[in-house]
C-alpha cells in the first residue's frame, strides 16, 4: 500500500480566506452599530435621523415629515447646524409627528433643538435616552470667543430658543445652561435632569 502523498499548504489561499472570514465577523460585531444614514424603523412607522444636520439631510428629514407616512421622527444625530436644525424643527411643529429620542439614542448639540419644536404633546423622551448640550459655535467660533456680528447671531440663536422653551413650558434658565458649556465638551443630560426644567415634571407628576 502506497504512502498518500502529502499536499502542500495553500499558504495564499489559506489568507485570503482568513481575511474573509475576519471581514465577515467584523460585519457582524458592528451590526448593530449607529448607522451613517438616516433610515426607516422596521415596522415602517418611524424615520430615524441619525445623521449630521446639514442641507441635504434637512430636505431628506423635511420630506419625510411631509410625506405623512410616518407617526414619528426618531433623533438620534451628534448635531450639525443650526439653521438646519430650525428648518426641521419648523417642519415638525406644522406636522402631527411624534418626536421621539428613543432607547439607548443620544441627541447631540443642535438636534435637541429638533426636539424641543415638537408639538405640544408629541415629544417624548425615553428614560434610557441622552441628550447631549453645548453652546453652538458660529463658523467654528465658541460662543465665548464670539464678538461683533457673530455674537450678535449666536445671541439671536438663543433668544430663539428661549421662545420656544416659554413655549413648550420649559424654564429659560435651561438654555444659559446650555450656553455655559463650553462648545469643545458635551455635557449629557437624561429625562431626570430635564424633568427639572419643567415645572409642571417636577416630582413625578
Amino acid at each position: 500500500m502506497s504512502k498518500q502523498q502529502e499536499k502542500p499548504i495553500d499558504w495564499v489561499g489559506n489568507t485570503l480566506a482568513w481575511l474573509f472570514l475576519a471581514f465577515v465577523g467584523y460585519a457582524v460585531s458592528n451590526s448593530h452599530s449607529k448607522p451613517e444614514f438616516n433610515y426607516v424603523t422596521e415596522d415602517g412607522t418611524g424615520y430615524v435621523v441619525t445623521q449630521k444636520l446639514k442641507g441635504s439631510t434637512a430636505r431628506d428629514v423635511i420630506s419625510a415629515i411631509k410625506s405623512g407616512r410616518y407617526k414619528t421622527l426618531y433623533l438620534d444625530s451628534n448635531g450639525g447646524y443650526v439653521h438646519q436644525a430650525f428648518e426641521i424643527g419648523e417642519a415638525l411643529r406644522e406636522s402631527d409627528m411624534n418626536v421621539m429620542i428613543g432607547e439607548g439614542m443620544k441627541c447631540k448639540s443642535a438636534c435637541f433643538f429638533i426636539w424641543m419644536m415638537g408639538a405640544k404633546g408629541k415629544k417624548i423622551l425615553h428614560n434610557k435616552a441622552l441628550i447631549g448640550i453645548h453652546a453652538p459655535a458660529t463658523n467654528g467660533v465658541p460662543y465665548r470667543k464670539l464678538v461683533g456680528e457673530e455674537r450678535a447671531e449666536a445671541d439671536g440663536i438663543k433668544r430663539r430658543l428661549k421662545t420656544i422653551a416659554r413655549e413648550i413650558g420649559m424654564e429659560t434658565r435651561f438654555i444659559d445652561r446650555m450656553f455655559s458649556v463650553k462648545n469643545e465638551t458635551m455635557e449629557y443630560l437624561d429625562y431626570r435632569d430635564l424633568n427639572q426644567y419643567f415645572p409642571s415634571k417636577r416630582g413625578g407628576k
